[in-house]
């Protein structure tokens, strides 16, 4: 068997074999854990954030409000009748961030690779959902050159992960890691919920899966997420989290 390395897997030419592959299983696993949000001609999509000329000094994942889908339309496929969300990822970035934590064969390393590509799509979508519910637009004439111009050399504060990453976009999170649960490597996206729960500042993953449990349990796939943001989170849950932060804005 042979082991994996950082460098053994972050190549050119493997990234390139596998790039393109990952970017659409994560298009279709989010299509699947929130199916409804996705009937009738309604997209999702992923896009490659090197395309969009992200960045790679850290930011692995991309939105913009709940409007890439429109700023990035010429990225999208041709054949995109209705696209209603979409987020970019970086996949060198997550391969560099995922590779080296392990020892497996190349075949699995891939396959960990896609399972961590997935999971960040959900992160992102999850922002999409509460910005969305929330009813936030960015400020009329952003274009994506500015989205992307304002990662350039930008280091993310905690306390600037903290209000960002509020109460709504966490709920709407832990439903598609919940609902990812049969996939193959769910121990990844329950890898990178814990890591970017605990990056905020406000709490443990665990903490917010219990708290929510109620929720997560009443709920299945077949429920609409935005719906569910929708209806009041469990008080238990909201507790959890400063004042501040909810203040804040709890859809963000």
């Amino acid at each position: 068997m042979t082991t994996v390395t950082r460098t053994a897997l972050y190549t050119p030419d493997t990234l390139a074999e596998h790039r393109t592959a990952w970017l659409r299983d994560a298009e279709a696993t989010i299509r699947v854990l929130d199916w409804k949000a996705f009937t009738d001609g309604r997209s999702f999509h992923v896009l490659d954030g090197r395309d969009l000329g992200m960045p790679s000094n850290g930011f692995a994942g991309l939105v913009a409000g709940d409007q890439l889908h429109e700023l990035a339309r010429d990225y999208l496929p041709r054949n995109a009748r209705n696209p209603v969300a979409a987020v970019a990822v970086h996949p060198d970035v997550v391969a560099r961030m995922t590779v080296g934590t392990f020892n497996a064969d190349a075949v699995t390393a891939v396959a960990r690779v896609r399972a961590a590509i997935s999971a960040l799509a959900a992160h992102e979508y999850a922002h999409i959902l509460a910005d969305r519910v929330a009813g936030k637009r960015l400020p009329a004439g952003t274009t994506l050159e500015q989205v992307i111009e304002s990662l350039s050399g930008a280091v993310l504060q905690p306390s600037h992960r903290t209000k960002s990453h509020g109460p709504q976009w966490c709920r709407a999170y832990c439903h598609l890691v919940t609902r990812a649960a049969s996939m193959r490597h769910h121990d990844e996206w329950v890898k990178r919920l814990r890591g970017d729960i605990e990056a905020t500042g406000v709490g443990s993953a665990d903490a917010m899966l219990d708290a929510l449990h109620p929720e997560l349990v009443r709920y299945t796939a077949d429920d609409l997420l935005e719906d569910i943001l929708r209806t009041p989170a469990p008080a238990g849950f909201l507790n959890l989290f400063p004042q501040e932060v909810k203040a804040h804005g709890s859809n963000t």
